[in-house]
């Protein structure tokens, strides 16, 4: 096994086991109220206590059920829905670090399609992108968010058969084009 990925495994049981503590400090601070709150309030009390106790039990539950996924995905989700996967490419993504420093060692012809209203990687992030990557080409999708629309399919092969044909023959944009908005 390489230092890099040794550096990973490491990395991954440090989060590992502070998830487990933060879950371990979280039921004990639980445990600790209740008992505290048994010792001070009433009996009439503390059925409120436990009214309180179980919506926030409801509410924690309903967090699980994985609605942010579902706002990432919009109402598309018989595509790749998969919320274990998601959080797996969270954790890929935030285990990686950052890559910027080689960007600029990447020659093969680059094609960065991006859309423009993306909540999660904002626009910017793909003209930063374009800008670090030597002769790289950028298309911005109006109105696209952070998915592949079935509509713009055919603009993106568009695009990438275009690129495709320049790069086998040998044509790069210039440095300085702006680049085009789909």
């Amino acid at each position: 096994m390489n230092a890099k990925h040794s550096d990973l495994g490491k990395r991954m049981a440090k989060g590992a086991l502070w998830s487990v503590l933060m879950r371990l400090t979280v039921r004990s601070i639980g445990v600790v109220s209740t008992i505290v709150l048994a010792r001070l309030l009433l009996p009439a009390d503390f059925g409120l206590v436990v009214l309180a106790t179980m919506l926030v039990a409801f509410l924690e539950i309903l967090s699980q059920l994985e609605l942010s996924t579902y706002l990432i995905v919009g109402g598309d989700v018989d595509r790749s829905y998969y919320p274990v996967g998601i959080r797996r490419q969270l954790h890929a993504i935030l285990a990686s670090g950052s890559r910027t420093s080689i960007l600029p060692r990447i020659t093969a012809p680059t094609l960065i399609l991006h859309g423009a209203d993306d909540p999660l990687v904002p626009v910017a992030a793909a003209y930063d992108l374009q800008r670090r990557i030597p002769g790289a080409q950028l298309e911005v999708f109006a109105g696209m968010g952070h998915d592949l629309p079935r509509a713009l399919i055919p603009r993106f092969t568009t695009h990438i058969a275009e690129h495709l044909r320049r790069a086998d023959a040998g044509v790069t944009p210039a440095r300085g084009d702006r680049p085009a908005t789909g």
